[in-house]
């Protein structure tokens, strides 16, 4: 009896270190593919690929109203440069870590906008949350701004031009923001001052 008690035990044990085997040829396996992937340079966040300090080479997908958009970015550090296929049309951005230019490839009008400038009126919005959508969809700049990219592959590149052309002429949008962000206020204080006093005991 306490021979056949002692085999048992023994498969038991045998059974629980195949166990524990498993378990640590399993991480090992996750960190040789990490390390593979490491090898092969390919990054699936470009927030992460920004991190790097480097250069780097990233195509992604984004959504719209219109549907799916393919876009490349090159990014380094804080400041990247971005391209994007609509309609037969290449647009271009330029973020220097404050600045955001864009315009059409080919065009001579385009628009600037500052970090600064879409925190302030984010922050002015915040408790008119219709208008800050409306007017503020798709105004993100920085890091922030790819948030929602789809299918990221990441690569390091070679040095790319992150200059502002000079033949381009750029309108400043933050100032045409602000002059709806204002119209909006007007507005609400127009109506707030219009509304009806609610009757004592409906409070």
């Amino acid at each position: 009896m306490k021979k056949a008690s002692l085999i048992f035990f023994l498969l038991a044990l045998v059974l629980v270190l195949s166990g524990c085997g498993n378990k640590f040829g399993n991480q090992e396996q996750e960190r040789e593919q990490e390390k593979n992937q490491e090898k092969e340079g390919v990054i699936s966040s470009i927030r992460d690929a920004m991190g790097l300090g480097k250069t780097m080479r990233c195509v992604y997908k984004d959504k719209s109203d219109e549907g799916e958009m393919e876009s490349m970015v090159y990014v380094k550090g804080q400041k990247y440069r971005s391209e994007s296929a609509f309609q037969g049309k290449k647009m271009v951005g330029i973020f220097d870590g404050e600045t955001m230019w864009s315009w059409n490839e080919g065009e001579k009008n385009g628009f600037k906008i500052t970090k600064q400038c879409t925190d302030e009126l984010a922050k002015e919005n915040k408790n008119m949350e219709q208008e800050k959508n409306r007017n503020m969809e798709g105004m993100e700049i920085g890091e922030e701004s790819f948030d929602d990219a789809m299918d990221v592959k990441c690569e390091e590149s070679e040095d790319v031009d992150f200059s502002v052309p000079g033949d381009v002429n750029f309108a400043d949008q933050c100032e045409m923001l602000k002059g709806f962000s204002n119209q909006a206020q007007d507005m609400m204080k127009k109506y707030q001052g219009q509304m009806p006093e609610v009757p004592k005991g409906m409070q």
